[in-house]
C-alpha cells in the first residue's frame, strides 16, 4: 500500500492525528518540501547534481498524477537558472496552499476529509481527519517491519518514508518510543544506508536542517 502514497502524502497522514486532523506536536515544516523534491528525483522528473549544493534540474516535465508535485515540478522548471536542493527547500515551504493541495488529493482517495475549524476559537484553518483507516494502518505496518527488526534492509519507498519521518520528528508520533530507542542504532543505519534513492533523501534533509537553522537564526 505504501507505493500508492506519493511521500509528501505520507509524511501528511503521519503529521496528523487520525480522529481531529490536528497536526502532530511542531515537525519539522521543512520536511514535506524535502519530501516533494525527493518523490521528483526518484520519478525521475528532476536530476539532481553531485556537486555540494546538488543543484536541481529539470529532465521530464510529463504530469506526476499529483497536483502538488506538479506544482512543484513547475516551479523548477520556470526558475532563470537552476538552483539548489538547499534553495528549493526553503522556497517551497511557503508556497501558498501546498498543505491544502496534498490534502485535497488524499481526500480525493477518500482517506481524508476537508474539515473547517478555528484555532484558539478565533483564526480559521483547515483540518483533515482520516476517513479510511487502510491506508495508513498499511504504511505504519510497513515501517515496523523495517523500524523494529534489527537487519530489516528497506525498500526505496519506505526507506525514503522512515528517513524523512525521523528527521520530522514524526517517528516518535507514531510509534512506541521505548520500542524506537531499543532500536536507535537499526534507524541510524536506515537512514545511511545505500537503498536506492537513499542519497537523494540525504540531500533533501540535509537541506532542510540547513534551511531550519537559518530560519532559527534570523529569528
Amino acid at each position: 500500500m505504501t507505493h500508492k502514497l506519493t511521500l509528501p502524502q505520507a509524511l501528511f497522514l503521519l503529521a496528523r492525528d487520525d480522529a481531529t486532523g490536528k497536526p502532530l506536536g511542531n515537525h519539522n515544516a521543512y520536511i514535506q518540501p524535502a519530501a516533494a523534491l525527493t518523490e521528483l528525483v526518484m520519478m525521475e522528473r528532476v536530476r539532481m547534481g553531485s556537486g555540494r549544493k546538488a543543484v536541481l534540474e529539470v529532465v521530464n516535465t510529463a504530469p506526476t498524477g499529483s497536483l502538488y508535485l506538479d506544482t512543484v515540478l513547475a516551479r523548477i522548471a520556470d526558475s532563470s537558472s537552476a538552483k539548489s536542493m538547499q534553495y528549493w527547500v526553503g522556497k517551497l515551504c511557503h508556497m501558498r496552499g501546498r498543505i491544502a493541495m496534498i490534502g485535497e488529493e488524499l481526500a480525493t482517495k477518500g482517506l481524508v476529509e476537508s474539515v473547517s475549524a478555528k484555532k484558539f476559537g478565533i483564526f480559521p484553518v483547515t483540518r483533515w481527519p482520516q476517513r479510511r483507516a487502510g491506508p495508513k494502518m498499511a504504511l505504519s505496518s510497513d515501517m515496523m517491519k523495517v523500524l523494529f527488526y534489527d537487519g530489516a534492509v528497506p525498500d526505496e519507498r519506505t526507506g525514503a518514508i522512515i528517513a524523512l519521518a525521523n528527521a520530522g520528528h514524526l517517528l516518535k508520533r507514531n510509534f512506541d518510543r521505548s520500542r524506537l530507542r531499543g532500536h536507535r542504532s537499526h534507524i541510524k543505519r536506515i537512514v545511511k544506508a545505500d537503498w536506492p534513492g537513499a542519497e537523494a533523501v540525504r540531500r533533501a534533509i540535509k537541506a532542510s536542517q540547513a534551511v531550519t537553522a537559518a530560519s532559527t537564526g534570523a529569528g
